[in-house]
């Protein structure tokens, strides 16, 4: 009998000693693979793109100061286009008015300076459209073609 209670004392030890490796693994820590850094999602459509909302909040800041600027100047051009009229005779047409103000700088200093910021800003206003056309068609075809390849993708599957 001693050798039958000494087998299940031993079959004890040997599931005990089993469970404890099973469990607590043999010393060694589990290996746990590293996940790789997930791509951000790719955006299909432009206005759910919050980088392009951001960047045309920017052009359209940018586009309302460079239009207030060309209407302050052209205020001050007015004005100046109303002085020079009262100088002149009431029959007096828009070139002898414009004649005034770019003969006389002395009497109206700031008409050149003024004519020229305001052909400044408009060139500048018309590179930023072109440009600004460029870019929306650009993003336009970009665009067409991501969902053309979702598209594709999705056909296939």
């Amino acid at each position: 009998m001693r050798i039958f209670a000494s087998e299940r004392i031993a079959s004890h030890v040997a599931a005990v000693v089993l469970l404890c490796v099973a469990a607590g693994g043999c010393g060694r820590e589990a290996v746990v693979p590293e996940k790789a850094p997930s791509a951000p999602p790719k955006v299909l459509r432009r206005m759910d793109d919050p980088a392009y909302q951001k960047a045309l909040r920017e052009v359209q800041a940018q586009r309302r100061k460079m239009a207030e600027a060309r209407a302050q100047i052209r205020e001050r051009m007015r004005e100046l286009s109303a002085q020079a009229r009262a100088a002149l005779p009431a029959d007096a047409t828009d070139a002898q008015v414009k004649a005034e103000l770019e003969g006389k700088p002395q009497t109206y200093p700031d008409w050149a300076e003024l004519a020229r910021r305001l052909q400044e800003l408009e060139k500048a206003a018309e590179k930023d459209l072109r440009e600004a056309r460029d870019l929306v068609r650009a993003r336009i075809l970009k665009e067409q073609d991501d969902l053309d390849k979702q598209q594709k993708r999705g056909g296939s599957k």
